[in-house]
């Protein structure tokens, strides 16, 4: 490279030489050539630098459309699982209303049915009762007409086993009530009574027994 002083000297003594003047701003190869060698190298790598820096956010911005398309899908599914959802749950509403419906009818047939069989159920007791009423009067007369069976088969062993020792009445017993009357017993009517008066001293004891005996008797 030549310096700045020699290089003066040739431009000095071979004026053409100006134009190849490095060191002065004004030549042609100044003015022309390295200076916009320099801008044209300054502006490449200014343009590579734009465009690493392009690249990279180019990078980002797929990168995060990436993300979006990603979340866009998930949020479209989201949105397709709610439309299904929102499809099901009117279903399920018109559903639940026909079921409501046909609740309420079988409810109002199961009233009408247990009403129903209410009435046949107290129908069905009354019956019941009457068959027991009759049921029990038709044990006691069969119980009393035993009884009365029984009680003549009675009498009779027992009118014959009297009969054959000989004591008809032996075996009847009168029982008197366990109350106590009322009144007072009154004396029976006398329609055919003897009156007989205190025996005298000298009669004998046994007409006085006889009279008593009578007395009373109707």
């Amino acid at each position: 490279m030549f310096s700045q002083r020699p290089l003066a000297q040739l431009v000095r003594s071979y004026p053409i030489l100006r134009h190849v003047d490095i060191y002065d701003r004004q030549s042609f190869i100044r003015a022309y050539i390295l200076d916009n060698v320099i801008i044209c190298i300054f502006m490449y790598v200014l343009l590579y630098t734009a465009l690493w820096y392009a690249n990279k956010v180019i990078k980002r911005i797929k990168k995060s459309n990436e993300d979006l398309s990603a979340i866009l899908k998930e949020n479209q599914m989201k949105l397709d699982d709610l439309i299904t959802l929102k499809k099901k749950k009117a279903e399920y509403e018109e559903i639940i209303v026909k079921a409501k419906g046909t609740q309420k009818v079988t409810v109002e047939q199961l009233e009408s049915e247990m009403k129903k069989l209410s009435t046949e159920l107290l129908a069905a007791t009354y019956k019941m009762n009457e068959l027991e009423k009759v049921v029990e009067k038709c044990e006691r007369t069969q119980r009393c007409c035993i009884l009365s069976t029984d009680v003549g088969i009675r009498e009779i062993e027992n009118g014959e086993e009297d009969e054959a020792t000989g004591e008809p009445f032996g075996r009847i017993k009168i029982l008197e009530p366990s109350f106590p009357p009322p009144m007072p017993p009154e004396p029976p009517p006398r329609k055919y009574g003897i009156f007989a008066s205190r025996p005298f001293s000298g009669q004998t004891p046994t007409i006085a027994v006889a009279a008593q005996n009578k007395i009373g008797f109707k």
